[in-house]
């Protein structure tokens, strides 16, 4: 057993070379000071047990367990470095008495198991905060019976890490600021302990399925708030039966929601806003009357709990499930992008287009000149005319072609067939009844109706105005 002469005298070599200590408080501060040196063996004396390093700020890239010095201690303190790797079984000979490892504030883009093991089975505190993780896929069956708190906010965490619910004496879980988008089903199944967990702003966050809390019986405080869940039913929160603190700010949960009436009733403290039809409302000033009120109109039955089990597996061994999740967003997200780019691109152009024949319009309007429409119907008109024509034609060497005497009526009597090219016998001319019939004769290929035609009807007319003069000068020369 060391005693406080052995002791200070250690402290008094550790100081001189490189650190600061306290004889007192077994604190060794070995944080912002000369780099690089060598500490005296008595720093590193096997039967101290220091109750804290400090090796922060030390501009260390990397470590290994030769920056260790063989010092023993309780609480590791390694955060503002720019750490970004850490050498195979480092803490295994501080493992069995080391409870505290503070990592925040470094460069590290995983977690590896060669460091990070089961040798740290008394290790209850873990640090990774302010690093760029983004996944843990190796950290299967890495069993830390003792650890309580895990702080791995601020991040670049996409997946939820499944591997988290292996270690079910945690207490405290952070995993704030990453990129989350959603929360398994059974995600934190077996955390029969956990009492506090933060979710706060992930960006991301769109989606809680409503047995993500589910077994969480012990949770008294959650925090949503600064995520991106729209119009929340508060019925995901009915497995919580201990919670205390509900933080939702600047998250509209239903104002609706049948869970509202039951987190009063419970005093469970509730902090950010409602959407009640198109008002914001805040919880704290929703009376009794309003929630109740809200809740009859509801179509969920908060009072128990109608969820499906879940399909959560606690064994899959890789992301690519989430990857693909993931995936299947951003591509639905740009594929809606993209339609509503082409869709202002074709609007544009049309618009483009309009503009264009309107100016064109008013250009012919001010000249003076008749505007496209007009033209088009008079080139319209003229070649219906054409058709029809043509259509007539073409009847008329039909009806030539079925019937050749036509053309021997034509000759011996006339195209109208009013009066005959010479007179046989005088009293034809004479007889009105003759003269009538022949009147009434019709030539078929002059016309196709003929008393529907006003031209048959003035020809008509003209033919008998030549008959009444053509007789009476017949008359006269008799």
């Amino acid at each position: 057993m060391l005693t406080n002469q052995d002791m200070l005298l250690s402290c008094t070599y550790c100081q001189t070379m490189a650190c600061r200590c306290s004889s007192t408080k077994k604190f060794l501060n070995c944080s912002s000071y000369l780099l690089n040196l060598t500490y005296a063996s008595n720093c590193a004396n096997n039967m101290i047990i220091w109750e804290i390093v400090d090796f922060s700020s030390r501009n260390f890239e990397s470590f290994d367990s030769t920056k260790l010095l063989s010092l023993r201690m309780y609480h590791l303190l390694l955060k503002s470095n720019l750490i970004t790797t850490i050498d195979e079984n480092t803490f295994d000979t501080i493992g069995n008495i080391l409870i505290e490892l503070d990592l925040q504030m470094n460069q590290l883009s995983n977690i590896s198991s060669k460091w990070f093991n089961s040798k740290l089975k008394q290790l209850k505190i873990l640090n990774l905060a302010l690093n760029q993780l983004e996944s843990f896929i190796e950290l299967d069956h890495i069993h830390l019976p003792n650890l309580q708190e895990l702080n791995l906010s601020w991040n670049q965490i996409e997946i939820f890490p499944y591997q988290i619910h292996q270690w079910k004496s945690l207490i405290r879980l952070d995993l704030s600021f990453n990129k989350l988008s959603s929360i398994p089903r059974y995600a934190l199944m077996g955390l029969h302990n956990l009492t506090w967990l933060s979710l706060a702003s992930n960006r991301n966050l769109t989606c809680i399925i409503q047995d993500s809390f589910k077994y969480l019986k012990s949770l008294k405080y959650l925090d949503l708030s600064s995520t991106n869940l729209f119009d929340l039913d508060g019925c995901i929160f009915i497995q919580l039966t201990g919670l205390r603190t509900l933080k939702i700010e600047r998250v509209l949960i239903n104002c609706s929601s049948c869970w509202l009436p039951i987190a009063k009733k419970n005093s469970i403290i509730l902090y950010g806003q409602c959407l009640n039809n198109i008002t914001i409302q805040r919880l704290d000033s929703l009376t009794n009357e309003q929630l109740h009120y809200s809740c009859s109109k509801s179509s969920i039955d908060c009072s128990s709990d109608y969820c499906e089990p879940g399909s959560f597996n606690n064994e899959y061994k890789t992301s690519s499930f989430g990857k693909l999740s993931n995936l299947t967003n951003n591509s639905n997200t740009s594929k809606n992008h993209t339609i509503k780019i082409i869709l202002s691109i074709i609007f544009s152009i049309i618009t483009l287009i309009i503009i264009i024949i309107i100016i064109i319009l008013i250009y012919r309007w001010k000249q003076g000149k008749n505007l496209i429409c007009c033209q088009f119907l008079s080139t319209t008109s003229s070649t219906m005319t054409e058709i029809t024509r043509r259509h007539r034609r073409q009847h008329q060497k039909q009806i030539i072609n079925k019937n050749p005497t036509i053309i021997e009526s034509i000759v011996t009597h006339g195209t109208n067939m009013n009066v005959p090219p010479y007179p046989h016998n005088d009293n034809e001319y004479l007889t009105e009844t003759t003269s009538n019939n022949k009147r009434k004769l019709y030539n078929p290929m002059f016309m196709n109706s003929p008393k529907s035609d006003p031209r048959y009807q003035q020809s008509i007319g003209v033919s008998n105005d030549n008959c009444f003069h053509s007789n009476q000068s017949y008359s006269e020369n008799l």
